[in-house]
């Protein structure tokens, strides 16, 4: 007997609050900043806050759903394996470094076409899983594919000035953040499928982690390589230091910045991103999270337009368009081929009964 189906309105909201959080996230890290560019808190140290508040919800939720303290350890000391805690490390990992990168690519470009490269991971995940595990790509799905590297490479041509609209060390960033939000993906199914972990259990894990890893990277490196890496703003007096040791022993305090209400809503954005993509795996689908992206590109290019600066013109609306047409084929043509394989699943199974 089959489980379910999720109501309409549990799905609606799951769609409603991907699209709302990802919108806010994307004008919160812009505003977030300072004159010149630059973080007047540690990003790392946000990352870090958000990573805890998302630890501390998942030990409820698995505390919860298992009915006690005890019965909650006891449940994880069964569960986790030595390989799983080792997949969980090189997955936060991974996640800890992406995160670093989305804080400085907001520096270097708008919300909008930030949100747009990243509709781009979908894609590199299917050439990812075809070139090293061979799961196979439907003949429309490369279509798609070809389709959304057209429709970037359109988004991003000035032609006007003959150039991109980038700077080419940007665009090399964006294709590392894409790749690293892909292999991440791939490893996540690969821990969703592989191991017979809870999902709160296995978020606890990779918050714990995560949180780890930023904690000893903010307190690992000097001063001024933790400004450079993430737009952190030393304070100026610093700057007046003749004695360049003396400037680079200088080391922004955990909470510097904190009492700025965009800094705390940045430490909220990320936090709510984790308990909102909990919503999508538990009560939505790939299509809704297809689309809820789709949504937040389209109003994240309007707001960059009309409040950040961005350029805006028929041939970037057009590539646009092509990109968000490009992701609806590619998840569309898997849907389908996986409803015909539930259907030739079904039907070998009703004539070996027979």
């Amino acid at each position: 007997m089959g489980s379910d189906p999720v109501p309409l309105t549990l799905q609606a909201a799951a769609y409603i609050g991907l699209v709302v959080v990802q919108t806010f996230t994307g004008v919160i890290y812009r505003t977030a900043q300072s004159t010149g560019g630059k973080y007047e808190f540690s990003p790392l140290s946000a990352i870090c806050l958000a990573e805890l508040f998302k630890l501390c919800m998942s030990l409820a939720s698995h505390v919860k759903n298992s009915g006690s303290v005890r019965a909650a350890w006891h449940g994880a000391r069964s569960d986790v394996s030595g390989r799983f805690l080792l997949f969980s490390f090189a997955l936060a990992t991974l996640y800890c470094i992406n995160n670093r990168l989305s804080f400085k690519l907001f520096q270097l470009t708008d919300p909008g076409t930030l949100t747009l490269f990243r509709t781009g991971s979908a894609f590199v995940s299917a050439v990812l899983l075809w070139g090293l595990l061979r799961r196979a790509v439907l003949q429309l799905q490369w279509v798609a594919i070809v389709l959304q590297v057209a429709g970037l490479i359109a988004v991003q041509y000035d032609a006007c000035a003959g150039a991109s609209r980038l700077e080419w060390s940007t665009y090399a960033l964006l294709f590392v953040m894409i790749i690293i939000s892909s292999i991440s993906g791939v490893f996540n199914e690969h821990l969703l499928k592989t191991f017979k972990v809870s999902l709160s259990l296995q978020n606890i894990v990779l918050y714990t982690f995560g949180f780890l890893l930023n904690l000893m990277w903010f307190f690992s490196p000097p001063a001024a390589t933790v400004a450079n890496l993430a737009g952190f703003s030393i304070q100026e007096e610093a700057a007046e230091v003749e004695n360049v040791e003396a400037t680079l022993a200088i080391r922004p305090g955990f909470f510097h910045g904190f009492d700025r209400f965009s800094a705390v809503m940045v430490v909220v954005m990320n936090a709510c991103m984790g308990l909102v993509i909990t919503m999508i795996y538990k009560y939505a689908d790939v299509v809704i999270k297809t689309f809820a992206v789709s949504t937040t590109t389209v109003i994240l290019v309007i707001i960059s337009f009309v409040f950040f600066d961005a350029s805006l013109n028929i041939v970037m609306c057009a590539g646009m368009v092509t990109v968000l047409l490009a992701s609806y084929i590619y998840i569309s043509e898997k849907l389908r081929q996986a409803a015909l394989d539930r259907a030739s699943a079904a039907a070998a199974g009703a004539g070996a009964d027979a």
